[in-house]
């Protein structure tokens, strides 16, 4: 679903899991057409979209 002001292809992950950051680096090595772009939950850009998501930025894997 297309999200205003949001780049198509972007991807907000745990940065603090180790699964999750394995996980964008298996993606970022097959992605030859770099289609997808990632940004950790802890950075201020992924905290300001979890806000607008209604994501736990504590807890991630939790939605409120």
């Amino acid at each position: 679903m297309p999200v205003r002001d949001i780049a198509d292809g972007l991807i907000l992950f745990d940065g603090v899991c180790v699964l999750c950051s394995r996980w964008v680096r298996f993606i970022i090595e097959r992605d030859t057409l770099a289609r997808f772009r990632f940004v950790p939950i802890q950075s201020a850009y992924g905290d300001a979209l979890a806000a607008e998501f209604g994501i736990d930025r504590k807890n991630p894997r939790r939605m409120p």
